[in-house]
């Protein structure tokens, strides 16, 4: 299965989330210091200084083209100053308003969205909680999300500028250009098309002036500057332009793999988030799984044998000392989950008592395998609260 592609779909769905709520707020900076605001930030605001110190460190902006996105924010009654009737200075803090605080929230509920409907294919019986009403655990939970795919898209800006011939300068501006919102959203919706998520035939190329009219239509970027993007992405060697008379560009060939592998690797990490705090799907056995000094997580069991074991040739491998290579399993007989020791060194414990032989396993059975505690969790209560509270309580622990 690609996952890659499943990543690609989140990306663009958030992307698209914070254009929707933010229709103004397009200008190099500004999701960034939204962001600080209202997903790092405490309540209260942060400095100027803060601010400045961050967009010089990640975009390189000086301290005036800083301020101007600040007064923006300001003007358009999205944020505060503190104090409001003296000039803007490096302590002066900056408050995001309650309206700021909402919008920026309705796009990380838009987020955990995209991850739930991209589970089957990430993590196949794992889903999310409901984050309607975005819990403090459902907020962590989002931000770690965003925080990965930030981090990924970044990651694949370095692997693919790491493949071209750049000097130090021009690979510190490349950087700079591609983290901008125009740059940014060119190149994705070209990885769109690559990865065939664009209505458009993923044989051909994406014309020039559909795209212009895309950054149009977010941004209010005029064509022309769309086409000037479009030629540095060209000249970089990001894009490639494809036969025909009028401007068609496709990500290049030679970025494909770099951009491919990159999107597998933001795909495994939103993987094992869902395995950490997702829940299991209606009508799927599922283990809880704990460690010592180490996170909860939820592991659907999706085939039989489940077996679990020490090597890779389990379903569920267990990396300890303690463990057997192959130590027991669970299998489904007549509707019913069933466990068995497979002659293992150290056995398999069931609430407390080692197995002579297979028992039959029901909703909250407590299983010990070496230094690992399981839960099982039975399809007939997976979408009631108990499970929705095993769920909450790891995030709480990840959290805390």
């Amino acid at each position: 299965m690609d996952t890659g592609r499943a990543a690609v779909r989140i990306l663009a769905a958030y992307w698209e989330g914070w254009h929707e709520a933010f229709p103004g707020l397009h200008r190099r900076a500004h999701w960034h210091i939204v962001h600080h605001l209202c997903g790092q930030a405490t309540p209260d605001g942060a400095p100027l200084g803060e601010l400045l110190g961050l967009t010089r460190q990640v975009l390189l902006l000086d301290d005036a083209t800083v301020r101007d996105r600040v007064a923006d924010l300001v003007e358009a009654g999205d944020c505060s100053m503190d104090p409001a009737d003296a000039p803007l200075a490096a302590r002066t803090t900056i408050v995001p308003t309650p309206a700021l605080l909402a919008r920026y929230d309705a796009t990380l509920v838009m987020l955990l969205e995209a991850l739930d409907r991209a589970a089957p294919d990430l993590q196949p019986g794992l889903r999310l909680p409901d984050a309607a009403d975005l819990t403090p655990a459902a907020r962590a939970l989002a931000l770690e999300t965003l925080g990965l795919l930030v981090g990924g898209w970044t990651g694949l800006l370095d692997r693919v500028l790491d493949s071209f011939p750049l000097s130090n300068a021009r690979r510190v501006e490349a950087r700079r250009n591609l983290l901008s919102t125009s740059h940014r959203t060119l190149l994705l919706t070209a990885i769109e098309h690559q990865y065939g998520l664009l209505v458009q035939p993923a044989s051909s190329g994406i014309l020039a002036d559909r795209m212009a009219a895309l950054m149009l239509e977010r941004t209010g970027q005029n064509f022309q500057t769309t086409r000037d993007h479009l030629a540095y992405l060209l000249g970089l060697g990001l894009l490639q332009r494809c036969a025909g008379r009028a401007l068609s560009v496709a990500l290049a060939d030679d970025a494909g793999p770099r951009v491919h592998a990159a999107m597998e690797e933001i795909a495994a990490a939103l993987a094992g988030l869902l395995r950490r705090a997702g829940t299991p799907e209606a009508g799927t056995y599922a283990l809880r799984i704990t460690a010592p000094a180490d996170e909860a997580r939820l592991v659907p069991l999706d085939s039989f044998p489940f077996t679990i074991g020490r090597t890779e040739v389990n379903t569920l491998r267990l990396a300890a000392g303690d463990v057997s290579r192959t130590h027991c399993q669970i299998t489904v007989q007549h509707g019913q989950a069933v466990i068995t020791d497979l002659d293992s060194t150290n056995g398999t414990i069931v609430n407390g008592r080692r197995l002579a032989e297979s028992a039959k396993l029901s909703d909250g059975v407590l299983i010990r395998v070496g230094p690992f505690e399981m839960i099982f969790l039975a399809p007939k209560d997976l979408s009631d609260s108990t499970i929705r509270h095993v769920s909450k309580v790891g995030l709480a622990q990840r959290t805390g």
